[in-house]
């Protein structure tokens, strides 16, 4: 991708060019270029700088445009979610949608609203669709294709986690969309997430094809996020299929990706799976090791099998629910608390550092 390799060569100047601004109280123009570099520091997974840099763009929002300051804060809410922020991403987005809805712009509203879904993966659950719902329908009447095809992606995205027959439907849709528009940046993640939908139904051959394909597209782009996501769900796959010899390797490729990141909520995903590999290999103290670090860097609630993927994640729940009553989950969670996020998995590892968890 083009654009994204220009960025790449100045990146630099545009960083100083926003501390400049700010550090001249120039508010604005730090506003609208940090607005407009978020889709990059995403995709690359530069989520932490990004969230500084646009943390210090909107220290002051006095005499700044609605437009510049809608974008930035749009951009820090999805920065924020993607390193697993809680709270503060969704009053962001809705700080983000009344300034569009102040200035009438059919696309920011689609956007922000599919931020705001996000907020669904918290148990909101038909909040979350209407919201998706009400997205697509802002993007469509602005003309939005490629705000449309993101915002489909999303809704087919939620309705696999929870299991609705639809999901794939409206990502075949934002597919066809995502073709036409010779977009590879989001191609890996509808590949992803089309083989995800397939892992959920038990349809392992379609899913193991569609994420293999995903992956190569996600590093011909440099995607961290594409990358992480397929090889983490490379690992929960062969899981499923009892290969568990192979599903270790892309579950700690995975990892360190996610801790490169910075998003916990990804690494103790990570690390729940590899601790339910380890429990049907009985290993039981590597587990419990392994499920007290998880629950210490990021609580476990996704792992309620009525509400989140059932068929994959029962087993994980299964496991999750024999160890957390052992005294090496205690602690291991008690050992760990408190510590950075990169300390805390080199711990539940036993090496000096995490770059050392692959082989």
């Amino acid at each position: 991708m083009r654009w994204l390799s220009r960025l790449d060569r100045e990146i630099g100047n545009l960083r100083a060019a926003i501390e400049l601004s700010v550090e001249r109280a120039e508010f604005e123009p730090a506003q609208r270029l940090g607005g407009s570099l978020y889709w990059y520091w995403f995709v690359r997974g530069y989520c932490r700088e990004g969230r500084e840099l646009l943390e210090i763009a909107l220290a002051s929002r006095e005499n700044v445009a609605s437009s510049a300051s809608a974008k930035a804060l749009l951009g820090l809410s999805l920065l924020e979610w993607n390193l697993g922020s809680r709270d503060a991403p969704e009053e962001r987005a809705r700080q983000s949608y009344a300034l569009y809805r102040e200035i009438d712009d059919s696309s920011g509203m689609g956007w922000a609203n599919s931020l705001l879904g996000l907020a669904a993966l918290a148990g909101k659950g038909h909040e979350g669709v209407a919201v998706r719902r009400e997205a697509c329908r802002l993007f469509r009447a602005a003309g939005d294709d490629w705000g449309l095809l993101n915002a489909l992606r999303l809704l087919g995205a939620y309705l696999t986690r929870r299991g609705c027959g639809q999901a794939e439907a409206y990502l075949e849709q934002s597919l066809a969309l995502c073709r036409k528009q010779g977009d590879r940046v989001n191609l890996c993640r509808l590949l992803y997430d089309l083989g995800n939908s397939a892992l959920q139904r038990g349809r392992y051959d379609r899913a193991a094809a569609l994420i293999e394909e995903s992956l190569p597209v996600a590093r011909e782009v440099g995607n961290k996020f594409g990358i992480a996501q397929a090889l983490r769900q490379t690992g929960v796959l062969r899981r499923c299929r009892g290969q568990y010899d192979k599903a270790e390797e892309p579950l700690l490729r995975g990892l360190l990706i996610w801790c490169e990141i910075g998003d916990p909520s990804q690494c103790a995903q990570c690390l729940a799976e590899l601790a339910t590999i380890a429990r049907a290999r009985l290993q039981m103290s590597r587990s419990a090791r392994l499920f007290g670090v998880a629950d210490a860097i990021w609580a476990l609630p996704y792992l309620n099998p009525s509400s989140f993927c059932p068929d994959v994640k029962k087993p994980v729940a299964e496991a999750y629910n024999e160890m957390k009553p052992t005294e090496g989950y205690s602690e291991a969670r008690a050992q760990v608390e408190g510590m950075p996020l990169e300390e805390a998995l080199a711990w539940a590892f036993g090496v000096s550092h995490i770059s050392r968890i692959c082989p």
